[in-house]
């Protein structure tokens, strides 16, 4: 059992943006009695400085008391729709222009498609799957991306509540972590600048100081927040590593940034498929002008750093900047908590910054830590920590399955995306997979992502999305659904069937019985 009642002092080792959103947390978790010291070296700074947040990134900052609209102007964030993903299906050198979306939709907004559900589907989006149509244009806020609207533009309409999307942001890791500092330090937390050289563990495995410039402080408590460094399971406890490079290729980050204008600031972060691996694009603002930050992720078998960097300009032009790039092995360790020590962010795993999951798995982390020490009194014993650690590998495996779907596209063209055709896959993922083609995602489908208390990554209309676009839902999927609606349901669904059918110059064989008639 872990009794914090008494806790002195909780050190954060690493001054980046996960470990001042922990400072944040723990200030308010406990009393003026108990230090909250961050150890400010840099190594918790992640791999590339812009990134992206999910859904859960507006409760966060709500709950640590941070206004949103300083956060905006303090850190340069822009808002953040969803992902346009660029060729990364089969034929994209004929088909220049291939391109599909990943919206972030905001259920009760009063947008039929994704409110009406019926038998643990949607209707209205197995109509449009069954019609080949795409998932994305029927929200009302899509008008923002296929007008090209502004940020201030976007603002205006995402707070009419009307858009049936909801936003997240991106956003500069390093303006980030400077505002959340300033935030904690008003707030009483404790700076010490230094590099911490190891944490030091008595016979029971717990840590009782971290070692700084040849000093020791006392410590009752660890959040390992180090990036990459991972000081605390990997350094000190040499805890188990789970390899996902097996499912997720790339393996190399080469970040650039450019200047461009502030109106030419999109609302989607851009993922564009090239010969070996992927492009992340991420606007942001600064004073006057913007920029595009983001990273080409490429498997270092299929090309090497020369000829990727001499790509990745080809394809932006003039103004690149490059930076140093960084190798890593997508994964995460067995557990993440142990003893008196819980690590975060990087410090517990990494995989490739493909749908911002790197916030979303931080923020939901650190929620629940400070759930179960919040709801405990303090007191923490072992088995709610054995839940956490679960729940912590459930999330990691929605995170690779999830990710492991884009790459079912189809493209061939190149040695990188031909092996990537014989990628492996999951267990958990070939069984749903195989439920997907035959009708679309559920909810029960992703209940084994899910683990106590947390919440989920991403949600049915998520793997949706992803899912018709790369042919993991077929049309016949949709079709499927269809004829399990009961006859009256089916002909509510008519008059929307009707103009899928007419839009898209098909005829679909569908009858209106219920599934096992």
């Amino acid at each position: 059992m872990l009794d914090l009642t008494q806790a002195k002092r909780i050190a954060i080792v690493g001054g980046g943006v996960a470990g001042w959103f922990a400072a944040l947390v723990f200030r308010r978790l406990f009393g003026d009695e108990t230090e909250v010291v961050v150890f400010a070296d840099e190594g918790g700074m992640p791999p590339v400085a812009q990134d992206g947040g999910l859904l859960n990134m507006a409760a966060a900052l709500t709950r640590n008391g941070l206004d949103v609209e300083e956060f905006i102007r303090e850190t340069g964030a822009t808002s953040r729709l969803g992902v346009a993903f660029h060729n990364w299906r089969k034929n994209t050198q004929a088909e220049a222009g291939d391109v599909f979306y990943h919206l972030m939709p905001m259920p009760g907004e009063q947008v039929a498609e994704i409110d009406h559900m019926a038998f643990g589907f949607a209707p209205l989006l197995a109509a449009r799957v069954a019609a080949g149509a795409d998932l994305h244009s029927f929200f009302p806020g899509f008008s923002l991306i296929r007008n090209k609207s502004s940020q201030r533009e976007a603002q205006a309409v995402l707070a009419t509540k009307r858009s049936g999307l909801s936003q997240s942001w991106h956003f500069d890791c390093r303006r980030f972590a400077r505002y959340l500092r300033g935030k904690a330090l008003t707030r009483g937390v404790r700076e010490q600048a230094g590099r911490v050289d190891k944490l030091v563990v008595n016979e029971h495995g717990a840590v009782t100081a971290v070692a700084v410039n040849g000093a020791q402080a006392a410590v009752d408590f660890v959040v390992d927040a180090s990036g990459l460094r991972r000081i605390g399971l990997g350094q000190t406890y040499k805890e188990s590593w789970c390899s996902l490079h097996s499912f997720l290729p790339v393996d190399t980050m080469q970040p650039f940034s450019r200047i461009c204008q502030q109106g030419q600031l999109p609302l989607l972060t851009k993922a564009t498929a090239l010969s070996s691996g992927w492009l992340w694009q991420v606007p942001l603002a600064n004073a006057d002008r913007g920029y595009m930050g983001g990273a080409y992720l490429f498997s270092s078998a299929h090309g090497n750093v020369h000829n990727m960097q001499a790509e990745l300009v080809q394809h932006l032009g003039a103004g690149v900047q490059l930076a140093q790039p960084l190798r890593f092995e997508a994964g995460h360790f067995k557990v993440a908590w142990r003893n008196n020590l819980v690590a975060l962010g990087a410090a517990a795993g990494f995989v490739e910054p493909l749908e911002a999951t790197a916030m979303g798995q931080m923020l939901e982390s650190l929620r629940n830590i400070e759930r179960m020490i919040s709801d405990g009194g303090g007191v923490v014993g072992h088995q709610a920590i054995f839940s956490f650690n679960r729940s912590s590998y459930k999330t990691w495996d929605t995170i690779s399955d999830f990710l492991r779907m884009h790459y079912e596209g189809g493209r061939q063209d190149t040695p990188f995306w031909q092996a990537v055709a014989q990628l492996p896959r999951s267990g958990r993922y070939q069984e749903i997979r195989r439920a997907f083609a035959r009708r679309l995602p559920r909810a029960v489908d992703l209940e084994s992502y899910i683990g106590y208390g947390w919440g989920a990554m991403f949600h049915m209309v998520n793997w949706l999305s992803i899912g018709a676009a790369v042919g993991v839902v077929p049309q016949q999927a949709g079709v499927a659904d269809l004829k399990r609606l009961p006859r009256n349901m089916l002909q509510e669904v008519g008059p929307y069937l009707k103009e899928l059918r007419k839009r898209m110059g098909q005829e679909m064989n569908v009858s209106g019985k219920q599934a096992g008639q």
